[in-house]
């Protein structure tokens, strides 16, 4: 992982100091399952196109108004 284009501060929120650290110094590559370990993605699947259509037709079946007031909330509080 080399940090550019901001990598570096988004990195830093997505994980532990340490393990940014540790990610951008040793230049390691890390795999699908240890980057879901790490808090990295949000999941490891076999194959990412169907679990995200999955995802996304799961939030289609909920309340428009919910999704956009919660995608909202997020945009706007999380720093």
């Amino acid at each position: 992982l080399i940090p550019d284009m901001g990598a570096s501060v988004t990195l830093r929120e997505l994980v532990r100091i340490d393990v940014a650290k540790e990610l951008t110094m040793s230049g390691r590559i890390i795999s699908g399952v240890e980057a879901e370990k790490i808090g990295l993605v949000t999941r490891c699947v076999e194959d990412p196109m169907e679990e995200a259509l999955k995802v996304a037709e799961e939030i289609a079946e909920r309340s428009p108004d919910s999704v956009a007031s919660t995608k909202e909330l997020f945009q706007s509080t999380w720093v």
